[in-house]
């Protein structure tokens, strides 16, 4: 038995129409096609060679580099702090007459 061509245009639509919730059994009835083949185009739709599997891979890649970002920026922002109270504490102990005459 010979392989069937179908059409991007046709895999695109049977694959719509289920995720508007259409039932399997009406599509593949529309189209002509066994379960198996549906579930063979959902699965090449979901899988790493998808167009839609590549924008989320982007967000991916975008969200950790972004997460290395953020954890750089704490750990700075957690020095810059320790390295302040430590010049706010060394202020008060050298100077301590000053605090007295001020009142």
């Amino acid at each position: 038995m010979g392989r069937k061509g179908h059409d991007q245009q046709l895999i695109a639509e049977a694959l719509e129409k289920f995720d508007q919730g259409m039932p399997l059994e009406e599509i593949c009835s529309r189209y002509g096609i066994a379960r198996r083949t549906f579930y063979r185009w959902k699965l090449r739709r979901n899988g790493n060679g998808s167009a839609e599997a590549r924008p989320l891979r982007q967000i991916e890649d975008e969200n950790q580099r972004l997460k290395a970002i953020v954890a750089e920026l704490l750990l700075e922002n957690r020095a810059l702090r320790q390295e302040l109270a430590g010049r706010q504490k060394s202020a008060r102990s050298e100077r301590p007459e000053e605090r007295l005459s001020h009142n």
